[in-house]
């Protein structure tokens, strides 16, 4: 998983904080810690950390630590510093440590993983760069300076990562294209904070956890979350997925302690592109082989590779892929799925599952979430999760995940965002429907509430109610009577 976290302000770093800022983190990444701090003088130092291992200080990788960081550090006097938790996926040597440097000129610290890092690789090979590290991180850093910001448009994967330029004194935040990773900063006078988690933010002497109430209300009232760029805590904003931003340092020197935030202008790097000329077949064509290519990249790894298996159309599609791509290079049993059963056979899956282990000859892994447990790790769980949640799926996932991790399985594939692909939950119907209708194309209107009645069940009248709850929001209140249950 990894985690990230930095600094940049006009006023001395303090080891005290960052080192707590790490540890506030360091269930993202237990395997190795490292800092980067820099002054715009040219001062600039690699640190190592109580989770730093010794093999990190290997004189022979250029961007090896130094020393440890000391709590009572008080120095750089205005400055930046980048941190990383590393959970060790690729290149599990010490070249794989971060902050990573490449050229003597930049320095990364990365979240992510991009699963086409081998091809960008080759094609750096050919302009003449050269690697020591076996990583997907040292190719951002070489891509970074043959392309520029342009190296996002290269990049299959998902990341949060920042990279400092020493020459030009700029930091360069990017986020992947459906912010996947995520990237939260605070603002705060003279100063820019930024992590891959909030609670990173406490371990800063100005840290002050207030509540954002419009996107509090947003969510108890609306039942959403995550819809903009602010999070429920009052300034802490997320990087938008998508996005990137390039800060440069030298306002640090100009703006004394005024709010940096002014300097800080994110830009959309990419939005989705649809092509309405294909067929429906064509589509569906294209669609297996995106797929097959997603998970053949995503099976990419230096250690044991696991899968969510629900049991529904996408994990188990998911499985059955993994399984071919895989091949003859992997004997019985070495493929492993963790499912969540239910104790209500009414909402349990497990035959599904089964179904799915059986064909795949997947070594299979159960847990049964239940309310008992629910109660027992409530606290832990929303430590972990920073913000509130809707729905205890969350618990569910929980459960999946940290019977993965006992079982030794570093890397997990999950099926997410099938159903919002693919139209699969029940409340995309009704923005379908209220948009054919606002736009007074009736004789569609018509035909997909027939359609709707024949494949999925929904009577007229429902049909009816979800048009009208989505071309008025102020409705909403009233699908209930329409659904049976709140609107999700």
């Amino acid at each position: 998983m990894c985690g990230i976290f930095g600094l940049v302000q006009n006023f001395p770093l303090n080891g005290r904080e960052l080192l707590g800022m790490s540890r506030a983190i360091r269930h993202r990444g237990p395997d190795d810690e490292g800092f980067f701090l820099a002054d715009l003088n040219g001062r600039a130092v690699g640190y190592a950390g109580p989770d730093t291992p010794l093999v990190s200080f290997e004189p022979s990788i250029p961007y090896c630590p130094e020393t440890m960081l000391p709590e009572n550090l008080n120095e750089y006097s205005q400055g930046l510093a980048l941190g990383h938790r590393r959970l060790s996926i690729l290149d599990l040597t010490s070249h794989g440590h971060q902050p990573m440097s490449y050229g003597g000129r930049y320095w990364i610290a990365f979240n992510g993983e991009i699963y086409n890092f081998l091809d960008i690789k080759s094609e750096l090979e050919l302009k003449g760069y050269s690697f020591s590290s076996r990583s997907d991180t040292e190719v951002i850093l070489a891509g970074y300076m043959e392309w520029g910001v342009d190296i996002v448009e290269r990049l299959n994967g998902m990341w949060a990562f920042a990279i400092f330029d020493t020459s030009e004194r700029t930091l360069f935040l990017s986020r992947d294209r459906f912010g996947i990773k995520p990237l939260y900063l605070r603002f705060t006078p003279g100063r820019i904070a930024f992590s891959s988690e909030i609670k990173a933010f406490q371990a800063l002497r100005d840290w002050e956890a207030r509540a954002n109430h419009k996107r509090l209300l947003d969510m108890v009232v609306w039942n959403v979350s995550d819809h903009t760029a602010e999070t429920m805590f009052d300034g802490v904003v997320q990087l938008p997925p998508g996005h990137f931003a390039k800060l440069d340092l030298d306002f640090v020197r100009r703006d004394s302690r005024a709010d940096l935030r002014q300097h800080y202008r994110p830009q959309r790097w990419y939005s989705p592109r649809l092509n309405q000329d294909l067929s429906q077949l064509d589509r569906t064509q294209i669609f297996l082989e995106l797929m097959e290519d997603s998970v053949q990249r995503h099976s990419h790894a230096d250690v044991p590779v696991g899968s969510c298996l629900s049991g529904g159309l996408d994990s188990s599609a998911m499985v059955c892929l993994l399984r071919r791509s895989l091949g003859a290079d992997m004997h019985a049993g070495e493929l492993h799925t963790f499912t969540a059963q239910s104790a209500d056979r009414a909402f349990d899956e497990t035959d599904h599952a089964m179904a799915v282990v059986q064909r795949t000859n997947s070594c299979a892994h159960f847990t049964t979430p239940n309310p008992v447990g629910l109660f027992d790790d409530l606290e832990k769980l929303v430590w972990h999760q920073d913000e509130p949640f809707v729905s205890t799926s969350i618990y569910a996932q929980w459960c999946v995940f940290k019977t993965a991790s006992t079982n030794g399985i570093k890397v997990m594939l999950d099926g997410q965002g099938a159903d919002e692909i693919l139209g699969g939950y029940r409340g995309f119907f009704g923005a379908y429907l209220a948009s054919l209708f606002l736009r007074g194309d009736m004789l569609r209107w018509g035909r997909e509430i027939g359609s709707l009645r024949r494949e999925v069940g929904f009577s007229f009248l429902r049909s009816l109610g979800y048009t009208f709850a989505y071309a008025q929001p102020t409705l909403l209140k009233f699908i209930g009577r329409f659904d049976g249950r709140a609107y999700s």
